[in-house]
């Protein structure tokens, strides 16, 4: 698990535009998939599941304000939820009333495994 956060922050998909499907449980547009990552705050709630998964709401937001210094409202931080649930990046249930997000790294290892194919092809000698 390290490895996948170490490479969520090396910012290695910055670079990369590709109009694949990414092949896991359904396909997602690996573009929406890229834009999601792009954006610092969606990352580190990735990283923050991480380390607990099957946190809620409330507790993301206290954790990310409290120890990051992240000052975004609720509001904001479900948005940002909405956008990485959409890219398959993170799977929630309801325990009673709560809602429980947890990281499904699914999506990241199939973007890893492309990448390290693609660079393994680029350095591939030309005849």
């Amino acid at each position: 698990m390290q490895e996948l956060i170490d490479w969520l922050n090396a910012g290695l998909f910055f670079a990369l535009t590709c109009n694949l499907k990414v092949a896991y449980n359904s396909p997602v547009d690996i573009d929406a998939l890229f834009k999601a990552l792009a954006d610092p705050t969606r990352r580190q709630i990735l990283v923050e599941l991480s380390s607990r998964n099957g946190q809620t709401l409330y507790e993301l937001c206290a954790k990310l304000m409290m120890v990051h210094k992240l000052d975004m409202s609720r509001q904001g931080i479900s948005k940002h939820l909405d956008a990485l649930e959409e890219t398959k990046l993170i799977t929630t249930t309801w325990n009673g009333r709560e809602k429980l997000h947890y990281l499904n790294s699914d999506p990241l290892i199939k973007v890893k495994e492309w990448v390290r194919a693609l660079s393994k092809s680029g350095r591939k000698k030309s005849p």
